[in-house]
């Protein structure tokens, strides 16, 4: 198959989770600092969302040269917000990124639903918004 469109068809069956995106609004306004770390090629991926809204630093894997679970990554997102990796939660749909960020002190909440990462913050880490 031609790589011309290969992006595109990758894709094709991602969507916005609109939940997640409010969630993340919500803590961004209860004064959380929010940073977005994707394994995207580039942000075209979040087409129709505007991610200064989303989040106060956005990390892209391919505008890094480094991707998910790499514990670099997670590094940048920290130093760009500011904060130590101890301070941090992060939350990923994927098992291996949680161990990756892990790996450097980072909590981790593995996402399901909206509802329940906003359950497993409350809970395990005290984090309401």
């Amino acid at each position: 198959m031609a790589a011309e469109g290969l992006t595109a068809r990758m894709q094709a069956g991602m969507s916005i989770d609109r939940d997640m995106l409010a969630l993340l609004g919500d803590l961004r306004a209860a004064g959380r600092s929010v940073a977005l770390v994707s394994n995207s090629f580039g942000t075209g991926t979040y087409d129709g969302v505007d991610l200064a809204t989303v989040a106060d630093v956005v990390v892209i894997s391919s505008e890094v040269g480094i991707r998910k679970p790499s514990r670099r990554i997670y590094e940048i997102a920290c130093t760009r917000l500011g904060v130590a990796p101890e301070e941090s939660v992060m939350i990923d749909d994927l098992q291996q990124n949680l161990d990756g960020a892990a790996r450097i002190g980072i909590g981790g909440v593995l996402h399901t639903s909206a509802a329940d990462t906003r359950r497993q913050l409350a809970e395990r880490f005290g984090i309401t918004a």
